[in-house]
């Protein structure tokens, strides 16, 4: 995995494994590695035919769910979708399987 595959694949992971962490930076945190990556996540997304407006969208959504914090009773069900989002973005920059038709499924 590259760098930026690595740290969106841990910030997924820590969302996912302890969904409280999207109150306690774990959503700044991983918003960060989304905007720092996210020039890399188009051209590797470029490389493997998926197009430009796919991959926007995908930013698009993850940045939306990470920036809007949800209240107590909705941390786990936002959490869960931010990390699905986030190791959805490490797949289309890392993966040599990565394609546009499961990406638009998935979205």
């Amino acid at each position: 995995m590259t760098g930026h595959a690595v740290q969106l694949f841990e910030a997924a992971e820590r969302l996912d494994e302890s969904p409280r962490e999207m109150l306690n930076g774990g959503a700044t945190d991983a918003l960060e590695v989304l905007e720092a990556s996210a020039t890399d996540i188009a051209a590797a997304a470029q490389i493997r035919g998926i197009e430009t407006a796919d991959v926007d969208a995908l930013l698009d959504r993850t940045a939306s769910r990470l920036r809007t914090l949800p209240g107590e009773d909705g941390v786990f069900p936002a959490a869960a979708e931010a990390a699905t989002l986030l190791y959805a973005t490490a797949w289309v920059l890392d993966s040599e399987t990565a394609n546009a038709e499961d990406l638009r499924a998935l979205m």
